[in-house]
């Protein structure tokens, strides 16, 4: 049940209704959709029966995410594997004004780097007289002559604009969200110079629920992907964000673990790929990989400092290497695997960072200080983009989300107060212009 677990807590896939196949429980793309209004399990048990054994069999999947489903009343619980009913929802309750430290964060399960995948149609929109289903299915060269067409190369920033503002609104009806205004503002953000470009997008959504969420997602071509939704809270500064520590002892006595996974047969993950101990301790390396692993660290604001002999974790279900980390720091790991793909060797990376706290950090350097200073902005819910120090020693530079600072600009002042509160020392955050 592992995987229905994960999609309970991170969404709720929506699909028009159970695939009508004849071959028993067999899911096949030919197969049809009955109509939402067809699909009624509290009519038919024998619906209900078949979408819940669905559920029950994780390897039942659409687009990689088990098979659920939610009407205007009941919806299946995935955890369980139960038609559930709705929780109630007091639509005709007035939102208060919010906004504040994006705390929570609903990662997209499709989500990884430079990963994109095709959109389902929620909108009319239309973008040069076609809609998102019809620019989902253009060809790549039918995307090129279309692209010659617009002026200062805005075609796939406008295209990508359209794409995204759909799984924007797609991603909120899986989640629940509802827009309490009548649109919403899509902004551009970053863009990767390529042909055709990685474009970035978010938006500030004001929900019914009387929080604020922040999107975000990018698109390449006629993909999209969906990064994650932040919900922001309340501007209380009594409620300003805390140093989200790891003990370095857990209650049953194990010390905390990184785990090093091989992702899709091409790539590392390190999970989690930061960790922070409020007091010195131990952290233990864990290899999930078939290959031999090699760990190197390192501490980051130390001048004199060398990555530190290799250390090889076997693929034992029983191994891992446990450092032992005396001194506060930031101490950054760097992961390998040699792995053979198609009879060529190569090696899979991957890294993080391990940030160790104490109750007396004074007699540290200041350079160590800054690295310190800078993990706990970027790793405890502010909504940060950039950050730098402009050839200072102790004044940090923070640039925000430009859709918080242009959508929500009332909340720059908080968030700058924010990660003042954060940082325990005598370092400066000052807003970037």
């Amino acid at each position: 049940m592992g995987m229905c677990v994960a999609v309970a807590i991170l969404s709720l896939v929506y699909i028009p209704a159970y695939v009508d196949c004849k071959e028993g429980l067999q899911f096949d793309l030919s197969c049809s959709f009955p109509e939402r209004a067809d699909f009624n399990p509290l009519n038919d048990p024998n619906q209900l029966l078949m979408i819940l054994e669905i559920c029950n069999e994780n390897n039942r999947l659409i687009d990689g995410e088990p098979l659920t489903y939610k009407n205007e009343t009941h919806n299946i619980d995935v955890v369980f594997c139960q038609w559930k009913e709705n929780e109630p929802f007091l639509h005709d309750e007035k939102p208060a004004n919010a906004f504040s430290n994006g705390v929570t964060e609903i990662i997209n399960p499709k989500h990884g780097q430079l990963k994109y995948y095709t959109t389902l149609q929620v909108i009319d929109d239309e973008y040069l007289g076609n809609t998102v289903e019809e620019w989902q299915h253009a060809e790549r060269f039918e995307l090129e002559l279309q692209s010659e067409t617009v002026p200062d190369h805005k075609f796939y920033e406008n295209l990508g604009h359209l794409l995204i503002k759909n799984e924007m609104i797609y991603q909120m009806q899986m989640l629940g969200i509802e827009n309490a205004d009548d649109d919403f503002t899509v902004l551009p953000g970053y863009s990767l110079t390529s042909n055709p470009p990685h474009n970035g997008y978010s938006s500030i959504i004001h929900a019914t629920d009387g929080h604020y969420y922040w999107l975000q997602g990018g698109t390449h071509a006629n993909q999209v992907n969906y990064y994650k939704t932040t919900q922001l809270q309340y501007p209380d500064e009594s409620k300003f964000p805390e140093i989200k520590s790891i003990p370095s002892a857990l209650p049953d006595e194990r010390i905390p673990r990184i785990s090093i996974m091989e992702v899709g047969g091409n790539d590392l993950k390190a999970e989690p790929y930061h960790i922070i101990l409020s007091q010195p301790g131990s952290v233990e390396f864990y290899n999930e990989t078939p290959g031999t692993l090699t760990v190197y660290l390192n501490q980051e604001g130390v001048e004199e400092f060398s990555f530190t002999t290799a250390q090889e974790i076997s693929t034992r279900s029983d191994s891992g290497m446990a450092w032992s980390f005396d001194e506060p720091g930031v101490y950054s790991f760097h992961a390998k695997v040699p792995k053979d793909i198609d009879g060529k060797e190569y090696e899979l990376n991957t890294g993080g960072a391990i940030t160790v706290l104490a109750d007396d950090m004074s007699n540290l350097s200041i350079a160590v200080q800054i690295e310190i200073a800078k993990m706990l902005l970027i790793s405890n819910g502010l909504p940060i983009t950039s950050m730098g120090q402009h050839g200072t020693d102790d004044v940090i530079y923070i640039g925000l989300d430009h859709s918080i600072e242009q959508l929500l600009p009332e909340s720059k002042q908080y968030y700058l107060n924010a990660a003042q509160h954060l940082i325990p020392f005598d370092i400066k955050i000052v807003l970037d212009k």
